[in-house]
């Protein structure tokens, strides 16, 4: 198994021709079976480059720090199969600017969120049984599935599906990220996680949820019910983890 290192990233160009041929093949399919006009195809298209683009830009933040710090000099395959991973998730964002979504492309959009969901189990199989867990592919692992929550919380809400709550728990990583970069810019001391299972519960809890919504395709009294207490829980536990990493009562 060949590994890349952060030099060969940059300048791989037959990697990346594969992976915007298969983003734009998909949007045309999805185009197809919705009857959009062309002129919203074109706006789906753009839509999901950009958003393409900014994960390409998290990518490329991540090989070149995470590294300074960890002395980590080379992406795996595994790594590879994640960044693959979040780039896919521009779809849902391409679909959503096309136009309103049918019931058919509802059902492709199911299961390509169920397909990006089974990668995230094949990148760490991939890691672990090739003896290629790295300190890149763990954190863009993580922003991967931070990606797909917030897309997917994106798609739900604005189809109608689930309540605007949802997106809270698509940007509370963020503002996690934010407050942690906040105080270690203050030199503040912040404390290590004491439950991580649980989040890893309620994370699972969130893509299963949504992947529900979306397979169902429209909004109803028990889908509504099902994203508001999902969104509940994970949400106290978000301020739960918050406060233990953030430990004020310690200081």
């Amino acid at each position: 198994m060949r590994n890349y290192s952060i030099s060969e990233y940059g300048i791989q160009k037959r990697l990346i021709l594969p992976w915007i041929v298969v983003l734009v093949g998909l949007l045309v399919f999805v185009g197809i079976t919705s009857k959009h006009t062309l002129s919203s195809g074109i706006q789906g298209v753009l839509a999901a480059g950009i958003w393409t683009g900014i994960w390409w830009g998290i990518v490329m933040f991540v090989s070149i720090r995470v590294p300074e710090r960890v002395k980590t000099t080379r992406i795996t395959i595994a790594s590879w199969i994640t960044i693959i991973r979040g780039g896919i998730t521009g779809v849902f964002i391409g679909i959503l600017a096309a136009g309103n979504p049918s019931s058919s492309t509802g059902l492709i959009v199911a299961t390509l969120f169920a397909v990006i969901g089974l990668l995230d189990l094949v990148d760490g199989y991939v890691a672990r049984t090739t003896d290629a867990v790295t300190d890149i592919g763990a954190r863009l692992d993580t922003e991967a599935d931070a990606l797909l929550v917030l897309t997917g919380s994106i798609f739900v809400v604005w189809t109608g599906i689930a309540p605007a709550l949802l997106l809270a728990v698509g940007v509370a990583r963020y503002l996690y990220v934010a407050g942690l970069w906040i105080r270690n810019y203050f030199g503040w001391k912040i404390y290590d996680e004491t439950n991580r299972q649980l989040n890893r519960i309620c994370f699972a809890m969130v893509l299963i949820a949504i992947w529900i919504g979306l397979l169902l395709g429209s909004e109803s009294q028990v889908v509504s019910s099902m994203f508001l207490i999902v969104s509940g829980v994970f949400l106290v536990n978000f301020v739960r983890s918050w406060i233990v990493t953030m430990a004020h009562f310690r200081e």
